[in-house]
């Protein structure tokens, strides 16, 4: 594959990470409207000590936003299965594809026996014919040596999207809106555990939630991390054609008036992305032996998490084409416990972290002001 470097650069959590970004030519790359006036909303309600405000000062910013608008811009999409990361290892240049730890994302493979044929909002089914092969993808990309031993996998929250919302066949809307899943720093761990618990799947309908163990852990500093799995579920396993999922990994990047932050707090929220180098990814025409796995949370304050993310808008030519499908999918999030205790100059859940001026409950009533309001 013939390869050349594209002008940008792609930065790891800190400035000493930052990695070139390498895309091949004549890769899928789209001009896209992205609407991030619901983030910054966000932000500006639940962090105003930080700085954020809705006009001024607003938490995600592009290169090619005038500063005027609060709504969509229009940004570059690129194709991320055409990216790869030059990065040194003991002074050889290599080139990596994404992954969990790397970049924060990752597309893998899950394949199913000809005979099954998974009915998505059957949760029993779900968590019999894809969990496992979930769990063992995870834990394939997530562990490496002592670091990396995983002692729990708790999935929760399946939800079935459409563009053809179907309420009698439980499916949700698209998420169109820019977004993180959870501000997960903003939860006490028995609040993280509650949440999980409630909305957990599979075999743990069955038995016994490993509750007091995972909150010991965490208590104990180690490493937690939540991931979302999202893959297409057309009918007939077809390819998803529109409404691609699209990928923010927020890259932070020092500079004179914020290198005196400790290590542990230069990420969300404290740590605006760095619109020079954070970049739009997408996975065009995902088949249905696809996943996309990306993080919502790492404790590891050196470690890329955090992914924004939103339902790419479908262009006009994906609408018109023939045989184009309107998009189904559906995803899962994990919640996944390492053995490792983090370090504390890189432990983000940290007692000093960053805690929003609203409650949870006051956060809840905002959002759902927030979803009245776009109706």
């Amino acid at each position: 594959m013939k390869l050349h470097l594209h002008l940008s650069a792609f930065a790891g959590p800190f400035q000493s990470d930052i990695r070139d970004e390498i895309i091949s030519p004549g890769a899928w790359r789209k001009l896209i409207p992205i609407d991030v006036s619901a983030s910054n909303e966000f932000m500006a309600a639940h962090y105003r000590h930080l700085g954020y405000d809705d006009s001024n000062n607003r938490y995600l910013t592009f290169i090619q936003d005038s500063g005027q608008g609060k709504e969509s811009v229009m940004v570059d999409v690129f194709d991320a299965r055409e990216v790869f990361f030059k990065k040194g290892k003991n002074g050889i240049l290599q080139l990596e594809k994404p992954s969990l730890d790397g970049t924060g994302f990752e597309l893998a493979n899950v394949l199913f026996d000809d005979s099954v044929d998974i009915e998505w909002t059957n949760m029993e089914q779900v968590g019999t014919d894809y969990l496992p092969k979930l769990r063992e993808i995870i834990t394939n990309s997530l562990s490496s040596g002592s670091d990396g031993i995983i002692t729990h996998i708790e999935f929760y929250h399946p939800m079935v999207r459409g563009e053809d919302v179907d309420l009698t066949q439980k499916t949700s809307p698209i998420a169109r809106l820019v977004h993180i899943d959870s501000d997960f720093g903003a939860h006490d761990i028995e609040g993280i555990v509650n949440l999980v618990e409630r909305n957990a799947i599979g075999f743990r309908k069955k038995c016994s939630f490993p509750r007091e163990d995972i909150i010991a852990a965490i208590r104990d500093g180690k490493r937690f991390a939540v991931i979302n799995a999202w893959k297409g579920i057309q009918a007939n396993n077809e390819k998803v054609s529109r409404a691609h999922l699209g990928l923010l990994p927020a890259q932070y990047v020092e500079c004179d008036h914020n290198c005196c932050v400790p290590k542990r707090l230069r990420c969300f929220p404290t740590f605006q992305p760095d619109p020079r180098f954070s970049r739009w990814y997408g996975y065009p025409n995902m088949s249905s032996n696809e996943v996309l796995m990306f993080k919502q949370y790492d404790r590891r304050a050196d470690l890329l998490s955090d992914i924004w993310h939103c339902s790419l808008p479908s262009t006009q030519d994906e609408i018109e084409q023939e045989n184009t499908l309107p998009r189904r999918s559906f995803d899962v999030r994990a919640l996944v416990v390492f053995d490792d205790i983090i370090p504390k100059e890189l432990d983000r859940y940290c007692d000093d972290r960053p805690r929003p001026v609203l409650t949870l409950e006051e956060s809840g009533c905002f959002c759902d002001e927030q979803a009245e309001k776009r109706k």
